[in-house]
This record gives C-alpha cells, structure tokens and sequence, in this order.
C-alpha cells in the first residue's frame, strides 16, 4: 500500500489540473494525544503565517513610504495583536544621556484592521509595554543563537508562552529566489521571559534543503498541486509544514515516523500510517 501511495504522490507532481484526492482517512484513528497535537501545530503554523506574511507587507509599507536611512539603529521588527488584527511594529536602539545598557523605541507601526488593510504611524511616540519589550529583546537574543544557519536572510516570529514564561522565536529562513520552497533551515528559540536566556534550541530540519516549484523538465501545461517532503528531526512533523503550505498556496505531503501526513489549507492530516 505505502508504495501505491509514494507512486500516487509522484505522480501528482505532472498532472494537469490536478486536485490530490487523498484518502479522507487513515487506516488507524488518531489518538487523544496526537489529535492535540496536530491541532496545537496547524494553530502554530497558521499564526506563524499571519504574523510573517504582514510583517512582510508591513517592511515594504515602511521602506516605501518612510526614510529607513534615518534610523541607523534599526534592531528588527515584531507582529503583535491589535483590537482587530495584528500591529507590525519597527525600533531602533537608543541609548540616553548617563544611561547604561539599551533602550528601545518604536519608529513606525504598521495597523491592520479586521479587513487586512494596513495603515502606516510614523514615529508613534509611544513606550513598549512589557511583553512587547520582551518580545523585541528575545528576538535580537535569538538571532546571536549557535545554530547551523543557511545562506538566505532569516525572517522572525516571536510567539508568546506567558503561561509556561517562554517565548518561543521562530526563525525563517527565507528564500531570495522566486517559485523556491524553502523546506530546510528552519529553527525555534525559546527563550525564558524572566531571565531572557535561551533554554532551548529546536531545528526542522539537518539541511537547508529548498524546493524548485517552476521545474522546467515538467510538462509545460502541468500544474503542480503537490510536493513530497520527508521530516526526519521528530516523529511527527512541525508547525513549519502549515506555514509553508499557507505561504505557498501548495500542499505538502510529509513522510515521518509516525506515517504520511498531508499539510493542506493550513491543517495537518494523516494520510497513512
């Protein structure tokens, strides 16, 4: 059956057209634990989308409209609930007169609203509340993190942990290169809010493997509906397998441990054990 399956999956690549008819499911239920499982990863990966793809929006707003050489001390960004949707917010470092050590202050703050429209405050003239100074901070710690890195820039994602005094920093590795899926390279800090010290270092990945999705071998009227990954790091796959499957409109179908999972329209599902 698992080859019938692994052939199914090929083939789908060069399909005109085609929709991945899947089974709808597997040979073995899913237990409690992994049913909670999955749903704390296809919530993960779906904010880990939210938060980026409007930081993304949010950089090209500000470098467009605003004059990013006028803030030298540019130290990252960080995507944050609002009322209605998410704030992206810019700082720089400053440092006042007989102070020791950095402080930080927000030089534009981008707002969507419930319908996704971004608005652009420049120089907002506002403090940083304390979960937000963390955040920031945790972030440029997570950044100076041993890890084996990939040549392409690094996006980041701060997601908060208050009830167990985490916060979890996902970095990204992003690729340059248009019609590219960035599978491999991918990592999560998690840092103690009290102390500000990393804990843990968790990698998705033992390579910085990417994906070619505009293969020219394929036939020129094909369209590609799915790509097949293998996850080897942990028995089931990671909250990066919705975010990338959201972030390229793409399904994935991810070989593990624990058997094939299909990550689809930001839900992770077993396909077969």
């Amino acid at each position: 059956m698992k080859l019938a399956i692994y052939a199914f999956l090929a083939l789908t690549l060069s399909l005109v057209g085609c929709n991945a008819s899947t089974p709808s499911k597997p040979d073995t239920p899913l237990t409690h634990t992994e049913k909670t499982l999955v749903k704390q990863l296809t919530q993960t990966g779906r904010e880990l989308y939210k938060k980026d793809s409007r930081a993304s929006f949010a950089s090209d707003l500000v470098q467009a409209q605003m004059d990013v050489s006028l803030y030298p001390n540019f130290v990252g960004w960080i995507t944050h609930p609002n009322n209605e949707d998410y704030t992206v917010s810019f700082y720089q470092r400053t440092r006042g007169v007989g102070q020791e050590g950095d402080n930080y202050e927000v030089f534009a703050d981008v707002v969507f609203d419930k319908n996704m429209a971004a608005k652009l405050y420049p120089e907002p003239k506002r403090t940083l509340d304390e979960l937000e100074l963390a955040m920031l901070k945790a972030r440029i710690t997570a950044l100076t993190a041993n890890i084996d890195r990939c040549n392409q820039p690094y996006n980041t994602v701060v997601l908060p942990d208050e009830a167990n005094g985490q916060l979890h920093v996902y970095l990204l590795a992003a690729s340059t290169q248009y019609g590219v899926m960035q599978v491999g390279g991918h990592h999560k800090v998690t840092i103690n809010i009290a102390s500000g010290e990393i804990t843990q270092v968790t990698p998705f990945s033992k390579s910085c493997f990417a994906l070619n999705l505009t293969d020219s071998s394929r036939p020129k009227d094909s369209k590609l509906s799915m790509v097949v990954v293998s996850h080897i790091v942990s028995d089931y796959p990671a909250a990066i397998h919705p975010y990338l499957n959201l972030l390229h409109d793409l399904s994935i179908a991810i070989s593990t441990k624990s058997g094939i999972w299909v990550a689809e329209n930001g839900e992770l599902r077993l396909m077969e054990r």
